[in-house]
């Protein structure tokens, strides 16, 4: 379990509020031309307790990714995609992928795979960026 305080976090800066992976599951980023999404598998959804709405955090390895009200300032609201649960927010994918120099531009998707709950937060998990 990764252990994180609150001031430990870089809010993400991202605008508007505007699934399910295979194998062992995780969070996936596609970013082509038919379409610019997040991607978070059934295991994320349940390690989140099943949330309508998330908030994006970066530590200098790790995506957290914490379940919150949609009231909630920079709250991401989680759509359903046949059967996928799907967040659809341009901004906030270029800047996780720029912030983490994820190189996309030869794949269309991005899936990362490394998951763990954080201590101390509820309903929040880490994705280790390698």
């Amino acid at each position: 379990m990764i252990k994180l305080e609150l001031q430990d976090l870089i809010s993400t800066k991202s605008v508007a509020n505007k699934g399910n992976s295979y194998g062992l599951g995780g969070i996936t980023f596609v970013y082509h031309n038919k379409g610019k999404r997040i991607e978070l598998s059934n295991r994320v959804i349940q390690m989140l307790k099943d949330p309508t709405h998330i908030k994006f955090c970066f530590t200098d390895k790790h995506l957290i990714l914490i379940s919150v009200d949609e009231d909630e300032d920079g709250a991401n609201i989680i759509k359903c995609m046949n059967k996928r649960k799907v967040i659809y927010n341009v901004n906030l994918i270029k800047e996780i992928l720029e912030h983490f120099k994820i190189d996309y531009k030869s794949k269309s998707s991005v899936t990362l795979n490394d998951i763990e709950a954080v201590e101390g937060i509820n309903n929040a998990i880490a994705v280790k960026i390698k």
